[in-house]
């Protein structure tokens, strides 16, 4: 770590990440003779001596032979013009005919046999002064020589100035930054392969690879187990990519037993509440004695399948198989995701045949493991056990081979037999006598039985050997029946993108809007409140449409159930009252169960909220209206109390790689190959910012790459927490010194003043430092349940120790809306004046305000981001 009084601020960036910079950067290098890795140990500099390339054989990266080292700058001009670029004659005379004054300045370098040239050189006199110059006679130089030039060319005199490449940049470090460019914009082997050859060019020897075969070659693509091609019928084809390597290489991976204590180093939030997936009870039963994760060295995962259109209008679909672990920090475990198995085909996959290989491969890693060595010089014996099967309604049941969702005893969790009304898909109304069809004749639905383990088994081995469906279960084991450690259905999970955001929410906001006649202007009306608020960064800010909601996504479905709909159907003339506080119901029972901190209260008050919401469903819309994801509702509490808040196992993140998998594919034409290698690719990429060997500065880099986001400099680090901006030293005013000698007994006469602070991800910053106006970071939420708006963001020097803290107003707050709890009305009474330490907030709060009336709610968690 660099010294703190070492580190240099560069401009910010109003979508910016936290980075050190230190003035002098450090890059690894070799303490002895041998080199281990090419790519850790040579430095990329503009030196055209030769480079040695003794011991470096077939490695990551390895430099050409020695002969080929010894080619000049000038047979690298074939690479510059396959890339229709000029010929170093052609732009020698260009450069002769509009800057006569610089040959003399190249032949001084060429002098130099390619060193390293000094700032202060003579030659730069000749091209004019460094572009970030504060000489007041050069930049009024170069302003007259814009003025004089007649047209938009590469002729400004800075334009001449010979680079200097950094000596601290190794050739792993800027390959894996030209990979993570290439694969965060799509940038197709043909570009890729052209940004390596220019930069061959621009340092004068071949560092990096020229052609796409070279580049697998580098990459050691045969060490990521891709398995042959697979035909399962016409038109159909099926990759197999072998877990066990893939899970070797990430361990073999530096940094990768520090990414795997999170079981042990994470600290909770509260010693008796549900925090993640390790804190489930499904999860603690296996961590008891004589259990197959009683040991730390043994590992758990989540796996995924799921299937998407390759084009709106195509044919072909994709279906995929990911592994996630679990005993990684969820935020870095989401960027680590495995393809086990990929299908393309014009038709549904068979799940037999699309997990087959994944089952034997889990099999063995469960009983076999792998070996490796957590620190570096100790070898041991890991095993690795499967957990929740995260999965929608349709591929739960194929994974199961159990009767679709839209049938009889189609429920994975409880035998509900499911009525057909009308001769259509099955409903689920609540047990009790209901009446059906056109006669209305009753029928009484029994009392439902959860499904266990040995049930569910049961019933699939009846099934198969009576060759007729058992209580849902069709004849033939399931593709997951011989999974060792797998129980069936209680380790299959539903999850909340499906069931609750994309089916309860979108089917009951529409059923409002029939029955309580929402017209086009009172829709208009809903739409402006919604188009008001100003959600905090880690939440979406585009603004939502509410007649364009047909085409909103799973996440948007979510921001209108938990923090917008409340609120913004207030006072909508036709709207009944009372579908407001059925509405909310759902709202606060599913925000207490997608909380970071779930406590025994919240789970009973959420489990007794929603079989109320249930009721009154089938009470205000009928029977008819009793859908799948309706009764789905009624098992969502055990799940979470088996395993973890709902976010913990939810299908978003395995469905945000289906996305990002798709956009992959640049050609119809050998369109799974495509998905593969570029999925080897991006898994190669998304575990560079944990890399150890590479440098601060370049995966702090590599993080914003992949956000979108520009990496500013932070200019202090206090405990995790990066102080962003300029640090301006003041005087306390009067009111800031009364606060912190009455409330905290700090006498303090200065401290340092920032704009904006970030910590676990999020950034907060005061209203007058926020220069995006579709978004507002300045109210946060605390542990001690207070909202405040931030004044000032400071770093206090207490007696020795360092804390950063802020002057706030706190809010003063009233009811809450309804039965949504989570949802308070701001009084509009004076705030009080205070001061918080950082340690103490939570988050940054959501408001949402309508007519006069502002109402404010914390976010759930900060893992679900858009």
């Amino acid at each position: 770590m660099p010294d703190k009084s070492d580190l240099s601020l560069e401009e910010s960036d109003s979508h910016a990440v936290s980075t050190f910079t230190p003035t002098t950067a450090e890059s690894p290098r070799s303490s002895s003779d041998e080199v281990v890795n090419p790519l850790d140990y040579i430095a990329i500099t503009p030196s055209l001596g030769n480079v040695d390339a003794e011991g470096l054989e077939d490695s990551f990266l390895t430099s050409p032979p020695t002969e080929a080292l010894e080619t000049s700058l000038s047979d690298y001009e074939y690479h510059a013009l396959a890339m229709n670029e000029v010929e170093e004659s052609s732009l020698s005379t260009s450069l002769q005919q509009s800057e006569p004054s610089t040959s003399s300045s190249q032949s001084a370098d060429s002098d130099n046999s390619g060193g390293d040239s000094s700032p202060n050189d003579d030659s730069h006199s000749s091209h004019g002064s460094p572009p970030d110059s504060d000489d007041p006679s050069s930049e009024s130089a170069s302003s007259e020589s814009e003025d004089s030039d007649d047209g938009f060319n590469l002729n400004p005199p800075g334009l001449y100035d010979i680079l200097q490449f950094s000596d601290n940049c190794s050739k792993k470090e800027a390959m894996a930054m030209v990979l993570s460019h290439a694969m965060r914009h799509n940038i197709d082997y043909i570009g890729l392969i052209n940004y390596f050859t220019v930069l061959n060019v621009m340092l004068g020897r071949r560092y990096f690879p020229c052609t796409k075969r070279k580049l697998w070659r580098d990459l050691k693509k045969k060490s990521t187990g891709m398995s042959s091609k697979e035909l399962c019928k016409d038109n159909q084809i099926l990759h197999h990519l072998e877990s066990k390597k893939q899970f070797q290489s990430f361990l073999d991976t530096p940094g990768s037993a520090q990414l795997l204590e999170y079981r042990e180093t994470r600290r909770k939030v509260s010693e008796h509440g549900v925090e993640d997936i390790l804190y489930g009870s499904a999860y603690k039963e296996l961590r008891e004695e004589g259990q197959c994760l009683e040991s730390n060295h043994n590992f758990s995962y989540s796996f995924n399948t799921d299937g998407a259109k390759m084009s709106i209008n195509g044919v072909n679909s994709l279906h995929f198989v990911f592994v996630r672990f679990n005993e990684v920090e969820p935020r870095i475990g989401q960027k680590l995701i495995f393809l086990a198995a990929v299908y393309v085909g014009d038709k549904e996959p068979d799940f037999h045949v699309l997990l087959k290989w994944f089952v034997r491969e889990c099999n063995d890693l469960s009983t076999t493991g792998l070996l490796w060595k957590p620190d570096g010089l100790n070898e041991i014996r890991s095993t690795f056990h499967p957990t929740v099967c995260v999965t929608d309604a349709k591929a739960r049941c194929c994974v199961l081979n159990q009767s679709q969702h839209n049938g009889h005893y189609s429920c994975t969790f409880c035998n509900h037999v499911g009525i057909s009304i009308l001769g259509g898909p099955c409903k689920f109304p609540l047990p009790g006598e209901v009446r059906i069809g056109r006669e209305q004749r009753p029928f009484v639905v029994p009392e439902c039985e959860p499904r266990t383990e040995e049930t569910t088994r049961q019933h699939l081995i009846e099934a198969n050997a009576t060759g007729e469906a058992v209580q849902g279960m069709k004849p033939g084991l399931g593709p997951v029946f011989n999974l060792q450690g797998f129980r069936l259905g209680e380790y299959c999970s539903p999850d909340d993108l499906h069931p609750i955001y994309e089916g309860v929410t979108k089917f009951h906001t529409t059923l409002l809007v029939t029955h309580c006649n929402l017209n086009e202007v009172r829709q208009s009306i809903v739409t402006n409140r919604m188009k008001a608020v100003k959600f905090p960064r880690n939440i979406s800010r585009e603004k939502m449409d509410f007649s364009q909601r047909a085409k909103w996504k799973g996440s948007q479905w979510r921001t209108w159930l938990l923090y917008l709909s409340i609120s913004c159907l207030q006072n909508i003339q036709g709207f009944d009252e009372r579908h407001i506080r059925h509405l909310s119901l759902l709202s606060h029972a599913i925000y207490l169960l997608s909380r970071d901190v779930i406590h025994e209260d919240d789970l009973n008050l959420a489990e007794e909220y929603l079989l109320r919401y249930v009721v009154l469903f089938q009470e205000y819309f009928g029977e008819e209206n009793m859908r799948f994801h309706v009764h789905m509702l009624l098992h969502m509490v055990e799940a979470t109390r088996r395993w973890g808040p709902l976010w913990a196992y939810s299908t978003e993140g395995f469905e945000s790689w289906n996305g990002k998998v798709k956009k992959k594919i640049k050609s119809p034409s050998c369109a799974l190959d495509q998905v593969v290698d570029r999925h080897i690719l991006t898994a190669l990429v998304g575990r560079f910012p944990y890399d150890l060997i590479l440098s601060e500065r370049v995966k702090n880099q590599l993080e914003a790459m992949w956000r979108n986001e520009k990496v500013h400099q932070i200019t202090h680090l206090v405990d995790n927490v990066y102080l962003l901006g300029r640090g301006d030293v003041r005087n306390t005013t009067e009111e800031e010194r009364n606060i912190l000698l009455n409330n905290h007994g700090y006498d303090l006469e200065e401290l340092s003043e920032y704009k904006s602070v970030s910590m676990r991800n999020r950034m907060m910053c005061h209203a007058l430092a926020m220069d995006d106006n579709n978004c507002d970071n300045s109210t946060i939420y605390t542990y001690n349940d207070m909202f405040c708006d931030i004044k000032n963001i400071v770093l206090l020097n207490v007696r020795g120790r360092e804390e950063v803290g802020m002057f706030v107003n706190i809010l003063e707050t009233g009811d809450s809306l309804g039965t949504a709890h989570h949802i308070v009305q701001m009084d509009d009474g004076e705030s009080v004046a205070g001061y918080i330490s950082i340690s103490l907030v939570r988050c940054v709060a959501i408001k949402v305000t309508v007519g006069n009336v502002t109402y404010i709610s914390p976010p759930a968690n900060h893992m679900q981001i858009d």
